[in-house]
Parts: structure tokens; C-alpha cells; sequence
């Protein structure tokens, strides 16, 4: 399915992949002082965290790792180390990909430029099926389906 972006009244954009057999959605809507991303594997909004750019006037200078700060907003999870790794890299390739949001819609676009270089603080919403290995390692097949819902949040966002 193609990514669905919805104008009003706040610009949305949505898509739905499977990743590891299991069907994904994700959404991305542009408030005005913070970005939401969902991603659900279970079919509601799941724990949410905020992940905020630590000084985003230099995360210009490292956009490949700027440093960011994670906190828990709603829910607990025996998973929490995870999602917050989850959280704290949405943010990271949000940060590492702005330069392309001339390739998005013109309304969209614009939102998206007026944050300037980096982006405001993101509430990041995480309902994912768990998938932790023995003993709490992650598997290789884990690391696969976690960097292709990386790839499906900057799919949908645009970045």
C-alpha cells in the first residue's frame, strides 16, 4: 500500500507494510510544537515516549548520531529498554534525513520546514509484538525487522 497523506487538519501521512510476517502501521502527523509517530503490530497506540533533541542547535553538526534524550510518558513494558533504542533511533534518522522533505507534499513540506533544521520533540507511540530471543537477546531476524520498521517510519514521514 502507498503511503496516504491526509491534509486536515494537521497534515498525517500513513502506511501499512508487513515486517517479519507480521503486519505493521505506521503514522506520522506534524502538530506544530511536536511530531507524533505511531507504530502498531497489535492494533493500538502502545506505550508512549518523548524523545527530544538534546541541543538541537548543534545536532546539525552530527546528524548521524545527535544526542537524545527518551522518557517514558504512558505505559511500562518489561520490553522498555527496547522501545526507548526504538524511540531514541526514529529520532535519529528523522534528524539525519530533514534534507529531504522537498520531495513531500507542498502543505506537508512546508510544516516540516518551518521547525528549521531539526525537528521539535517526538512523541513516539510503540505497540510492537514481542520478539525477544533466550535471554533477552535479539536475534538476527529481531535486528532485520527492527531496522525495517526504521525504514517504514522514514518511509511514511518522508525522511
Amino acid at each position: 500500500m502507498a503511503v496516504e497523506q491526509i491534509q486536515f487538519p494537521i497534515p498525517v501521512r500513513q502506511l501499512q507494510r508487513v515486517v517479519a510476517d507480521v503486519p505493521t502501521e505506521v503514522l506520522v502527523a506534524l502538530f506544530a510544537d511536536r511530531w507524533l509517530v505511531l507504530v502498531s503490530q497489535v492494533g493500538n497506540v502502545g506505550n508512549l515516549f518523548l524523545a527530544t533533541l538534546d541541543n538541537p542547535d548543534l545536532a546539525f553538526l552530527s546528524p548521524q548520531s545527535p544526542p537524545i534524550t527518551v522518557r517514558p510518558l504512558l505505559g511500562g513494558t518489561q520490553d522498555e529498554v527496547l522501545l526507548r533504542l526504538y524511540a531514541s533511533q526514529i529520532l535519529q534518522r528523522i534528524t539525519a534525513g530533514m534534507a529531504k522533505v522537498s520531495g513531500m507534499g507542498a502543505p506537508y513540506a512546508e510544516l516540516v520546514q518551518t521547525s528549521g533544521p531539526t525537528p521539535p520533540p517526538l512523541v513516539v507511540g510503540l505497540a510492537l509484538k514481542r520478539r525477544m530471543g533466550e535471554g533477552g537477546v535479539l536475534s538476527e531476524a529481531d535486528r532485520t525487522a527492527f531496522n525495517q520498521i526504521l525504514d517504514c517510519v522514514c518511509e511514511c514521514g518522508g525522511w
